[in-house]
């Protein structure tokens, strides 16, 4: 076999063994631009975690929150809704007076369809219309004032609903009735 058979041969085999190995996925360009349209900044997408565009531009690298800019270009992320829970502790009287008709008033403003059971046993969700898929699910435990916010404190609830704040705390009153 020749030389230049040899060396052929030899780049055939390459370029055969790096079409079958899975490679990097190679950085591509993005442009983020302001919701009104005023500023934009262009770069290579170096990562995205859901919150925050990572680009290296001409400005250097930069971390940008996603919510305050539109993503154009062959490099952005495919985006898809992911679902929220959201666990909520305390008081069962209040949760059954006020959180059905708060997360339905919610879904209306928003354009949602809701599936509402008739208890607390299975989540209220929020689901959207064009593609079914449910976006938010609620659930309700009930608990005594204590026991929510040591839920709260033990990441198992993601909010408390009470008759009153404890004095000396953080707590924000959402409504009054």
């Amino acid at each position: 076999m020749g030389m230049w058979q040899r060396l052929l041969g030899g780049i055939w085999l390459a370029a055969a063994t790096l079409s079958v190995l899975p490679l990097p996925a190679m950085a591509q360009d993005v442009t983020l631009s302001s919701r009104d349209g005023a500023l934009s900044v262009a770069g290579t997408l170096i990562s995205f975690d859901g919150e925050l565009y990572r680009i290296d531009s001409d400005f250097g690298a930069l971390a940008i929150d996603a919510a305050a800019v539109l993503c154009s270009g062959p490099g952005c992320p495919s985006l898809t809704a992911p679902k929220s829970v959201i666990r909520i502790a305390g008081d069962g009287a209040v949760a059954d007076a006020l959180l059905p008709s708060l997360i339905a008033a919610f879904a209306r403003a928003k354009g949602l369809d809701l599936r509402a059971p008739a208890t607390w046993d299975t989540p209220i969700q929020l689901v959207q219309p064009a593609s079914g898929s449910v976006l938010a699910e609620f659930s309700f435990i009930p608990a005594a004032p204590q026991d929510a916010r040591a839920g709260l404190a033990d990441m198992q609830a993601d909010l408390v609903l009470a008759r009153f704040a404890p004095e000396g705390s953080t707590a924000r009153v959402l409504a009054l009735d």
